[in-house]
């Protein structure tokens, strides 16, 4: 039994070698992933492979970044708020359908004692991220009605504000929103709404 159990280890690491590492090769920053060198040799950064939607903390100074699950593929979750925020679009409540998604996600006591241990105050962070969006609304609702739309346009590059940057990946069509404030880096990242 014991051979057996080696063999099967041998033989899966065997093809797993022999694979080409082509997940790291494809994931952009738009689909979960984070590489802090930005040199796009895969000797640096992080991916999450199954996830429709996660929240990216990032400390640029000490070269450290968190992911979190928002929403794994094939779940109906994303879809359902994708659906709340398409209907909000232009209506200028798509800023708080944004701020209830954060405000949910850094409050929850898991991510918010994780995070403090690292030095990111939750609470400001919400109170932090309300202000720029409130300070930032026209580009907020221009690109999420780009997202929303599934035309990227101006949005296929990242479009800046005032701690507030927000982008429409061309290829995957990915939201990239990026809030930036003492020197960290909280972004919300999205697959495409359906149809």
């Amino acid at each position: 039994m014991r051979k057996l159990i080696f063999a099967l280890f041998v033989a899966a690491g065997l093809i797993g070698a022999a694979l080409p590492d082509t997940a790291l090769a494809e994931a952009t920053r738009a689909q979960c992933s984070c590489d802090h060198e930005a040199k796009g040799d895969k000797q640096h950064g992080a991916t999450v492979a199954n996830a429709s939607a996660c929240f990216l903390t990032e400390n640029e100074n000490n070269h450290w970044c968190s992911f979190d699950v928002d929403a794994l593929e094939g779940s109906s979750r994303q879809q359902e708020f994708l659906l709340v925020l398409r209907g909000q679009v232009g209506t200028g409540a798509a800023e708080d359908v944004i701020l209830s998604r954060l405000t949910e996600y850094r409050t929850a006591p898991d991510v918010s004692e994780r995070l403090k241990a690292r030095g990111f105050d939750t609470a400001s962070a919400v109170d932090r991220t309300q202000s720029i969006l409130k300070d930032n609304n026209d580009l907020l609702n221009k690109c999420l009605g780009a997202f929303v739309d599934l035309d990227p346009g101006e949005f296929a590059k990242m479009a800046e504000g005032d701690g507030l940057a927000c982008g429409v990946n061309a290829e995957t069509g990915w939201l990239n929103l990026e809030f930036r404030f003492d020197g960290w880096k909280l972004l919300y990242l999205t697959e495409p709404p359906v149809g």
